[in-house]
């Protein structure tokens, strides 16, 4: 201890310090001489628990700086608290890492200013508890990082059925501010329908009881609406934790859902006026082609040159009479044709599509080579219009000279094993059947293998040998994303194509 001790207000101090129950020590700031900056603190009292806790005997700390003790002190952020303690005269009181002997500890601390120094009341935090303290920090980081709300509630009893008749909002994250427009601090401690009334009407009342009292979890989408002025569309998951605690995580949907009915309104209206326009339009292209044909059969040998000009009308309606087919075929690919899937073998299905296309086939001198394949869940319809396309599309892009080689080849596929640009929706051991259609035809350049499933995209002009009306491939996209895959292309121009599609497994 320090002899400048002497005076009255002194021995009171000393004799306050040794006798506390809590360590104890009073420090004197060390200044630069030039500068007046405070570069340590020099012990000038100390108490036996002090010495006990941190196991010092009573010459290691007689008039020794913080500093020579302990010489990571200065780059820990309480040698800070103490300057300001000091410098500015407020104290600090909080948890911080102080230096010991052996490394840093967590203590809770109050730190006073007292003359040109500091006397510093230290209770240290066991490890357990400093554990457990470090464990809720992670949670409570955790929490207020997930862009989903969260709330921890404790069921509410009545105190004579025992019945659940409300929940306690014991723990919620800030991401609840997003959802419900009220910070964690409006929300917890507060009664679930107290704050959120709406929650009975809808339903997710009942089923917060439900996991509370079965433990099963159950996930809900659902309008909400109270009288209190929030509304609209959530998503929540709700687990039970421990007895009569439950964890609900949710998230406001409102404009994901307002998003989805546009476009599910702009496509059922489109798919109308396809619909309607196509019958429309096919009749009056009937009828143009009916007399384009009786005008040649009849009076072709006295038209002159303009029989060159109504071959060529009779050309264009023919080609507008494809597009038009294609749209309505392309604007019936609903995907609510997913109540009608049903296991379908895929080799039926395309020997269907072999069949059809057999008089194309044995014109072009063309070979099929079709690996068995599996059976799947789909819709027959679609996937015979999907394998046509494809097998059209091998037959038709054919090089000059050289029959057409078409080979279809099935594999399995773990989730992990698919290409690393493909993203597939399933569960984590979701397998899939992945399944090539190659060609050795005129191929196409690489680059353009997402263009060519856009609707009415062609790679080549209405003038070259390759006609048709660019609606194709943008069938066959629609027909696996309608049966929960993908397609992809990769080619080579010269060196034929290949189209590879991926089927969930069954």
């Amino acid at each position: 201890m320090n002899s400048s001790f002497t005076d009255e207000s002194s021995d009171l101090l000393r004799a306050v310090v040794n006798n506390s129950p809590i360590a104890i020590y009073v420090a004197n700031a060390v200044r630069n001489p030039n500068t007046s900056q405070i570069t340590d603190f020099r012990f000038s009292l100390v108490n036996d628990q002090f010495r006990k806790q941190f196991d010092l005997s009573s010459k290691e700390v007689q008039s020794v700086s913080l500093m020579t003790l302990f010489q990571q002190f200065q780059q820990i952020p309480l040698f800070a608290h103490y300057v300001t303690v000091v410098e500015t005269g407020v104290a600090f009181q909080g948890e911080a890492y102080h230096p010991t002997i052996n490394g840093l500890d967590r203590f809770t601390l109050s730190v006073y200013k007292y003359d040109d120094g500091i006397i510093a009341h230290l209770i240290n935090i066991p490890a357990d508890l400093q554990k457990l303290q470090h464990q809720t920090e992670q949670l409570r980081a955790t929490l207020d990082g997930s862009l989903s709300s969260i709330f921890y509630m404790k069921a509410v009893r009545d105190a004579e059925t025992g019945r659940i008749i409300d929940f306690l909002i014991e723990l919620a994250n800030k991401a609840v501010l997003r959802s419900n427009n009220l910070t964690p601090e409006e929300i917890i401690g507060q009664r679930l329908l107290e704050k959120f009334p709406g929650n009975i009407e809808n339903g997710f009342f009942d089923s917060y009881v439900r996991v509370a009292e079965t433990g099963q979890t159950e996930q809900m989408t659902q309008p909400y609406r109270d009288e209190l002025g929030l509304e609209g569309w959530f998503e929540v998951s709700t687990v039970r934790h421990g007895l009569d605690n439950v964890v609900v995580t949710f998230m406001n949907i409102t404009e994901s859902k307002q998003v989805e009915r546009q476009l599910r309104e702009s496509n059922t209206s489109l798919e109308q006026f396809a619909s309607v326009a196509s019958h429309d339009l096919q009749e009056p292209l009937r009828k143009v082609q009916l007399f384009g044909t009786a005008l040649l059969d009849q009076y072709g040998s006295g038209l002159g040159e303009g029989i060159n000009l109504l071959r060529k009308i009779q050309s264009t309606t023919g080609r507008m009479q494809t597009l038009i087919q294609d749209l309505l075929a392309y604007s019936r690919l609903s995907k609510d044709d997913e109540a009608l899937f049903k296991p379908l073998d895929l080799n039926q299905i395309i020997q269907d599509v072999v069949t059809d296309l057999e008089v194309l086939i044995q014109e072009k001198k063309a070979f099929i080579d079709i690996e068995h394949l599996p059976t799947i869940m789909g819709n027959a319809l679609q996937l015979r219009q999907l394998f046509q396309n494809l097998l059209s599309n091998s037959l038709k892009f054919s090089k000059p000279q050289q029959p057409p080689l078409v080979r279809i080849r099935c594999t399995k596929k773990g989730r992990t094993e698919l290409p690393p640009d493909i993203r597939l929706p399933g569960l984590p051991g979701q397998s899939y059947w992945q399944i090539s259609v190659s060609d050795n035809g005129i191929g196409f350049n690489e680059a353009y293998r997402e263009k060519i499933f856009g609707a009415f995209e062609r790679l080549h002009s209405r003038s070259s040998p390759y006609s048709g009306s660019g609606i194709g491939l943008a069938i066959v996209r629609k027909v696996m994303i309608n049966h929960h895959g993908t397609v992809i292309a990769h080619s080579r121009e010269g060196e034929g194509a290949t189209f590879t599609l991926y089927f969930p497994g069954v």
